[in-house]
């Protein structure tokens, strides 16, 4: 347990996997749609959302020829939500 613990907390640690994340907050995204919030390379957020599935943060669904993802469930929301709540006084201060 505390091995995955672990491997879920060195995914969110990357910049853009954390932005990733607080970006499907609010729904379902494809690659092109974050990379174009982000301003990366699609090839770029697909490393990354190819990582975060790999710890079931997240989940993708084909539609045809688009692929969208999502975060997992309530407590992927609830993580993600409480880890940026934990943050915000340490953003305020920085």
């Amino acid at each position: 347990m505390i091995g995955e613990a672990v491997t879920v907390l060195q995914a969110m640690g990357y910049e853009h996997r954390l932005r990733i994340l607080v970006l499907l907050l609010d729904g379902e995204a494809t690659p092109d749609d974050l990379a174009r919030v982000m301003n990366l390379d699609t090839t770029i957020v697909g490393h990354h959302l190819r990582n975060l599935r790999d710890t079931t943060l997240i989940h993708r669904q084909r539609r045809g020829r688009h692929v969208y993802y999502r975060l997992s469930g309530p407590a992927a929301h609830r993580l993600i939500r409480e880890v940026i709540r934990y943050a915000g006084p340490l953003s305020a201060t920085a």
